[in-house]
């Protein structure tokens, strides 16, 4: 019976030593939107954040970091970080693709000195939440055709303006 039990503490010592930094790493981050962070810059200056969008525009990466801006469906947050947690990213947010959803857990600077005074988050860790996707935009034929008849009608005004000018030069 003491020896189960011996065995039973042990195995807690290790699962408490062996999982503790995950559930604490977790913890010490405050999940927030981009209206919390624009709105309440001050409060969340310098804090740890959890911020979550897709992936949006271009990768630039500058040496052994890089930007990215992350979009939350409202606004847009640029994000500096290394380039081996960019590397993660495989699709970027524009007209043709649903870019990849990620989880940014990092630093908020609502006027970082490091870069000229931007709104930014140094991000210590990024997460693919969902990978992103091609968009396939469907041609929508009437939409053709409006588009053709409103350009013809336009292009009939504008000779027709062209010629009552020449008419009426001629006149004088």
């Amino acid at each position: 019976m003491v020896g189960n039990i011996k065995i039973i503490i042990t195995l807690l010592v290790v699962f408490v030593i062996v999982f503790a930094p995950y559930n604490t790493y977790a913890v010490d981050y405050m999940p927030v939107d981009s209206g919390k962070l624009i709105n309440n810059a001050i409060k969340y200056d310098g804090k740890k954040v959890e911020y979550q969008g897709e992936v949006i525009g271009d990768v630039m990466k500058r040496g052994e970091y890089a930007w990215i801006n992350v979009n939350d469906g409202n606004n847009a947050i640029g994000i500096y970080l290394r380039t081996t947690e960019v590397d993660k990213i495989k699709t970027v947010g524009n007209y043709k693709y649903k870019g990849d959803i990620v989880k940014i857990l990092g630093t908020f600077h609502r006027a970082c000195k490091q870069h000229g005074g931007e709104l930014d988050i140094h991000a210590d860790r990024l997460i693919i939440v969902k990978k992103g996707y091609r968009i396939n935009h469907a041609f929508d034929i009437r939409r053709a055709v409006l588009g053709f008849f409103l350009l013809t009608v336009a292009a009939t005004l504008f000779v027709m303006n062209r010629k009552l000018r020449n008419f009426n030069t001629r006149k004088s």
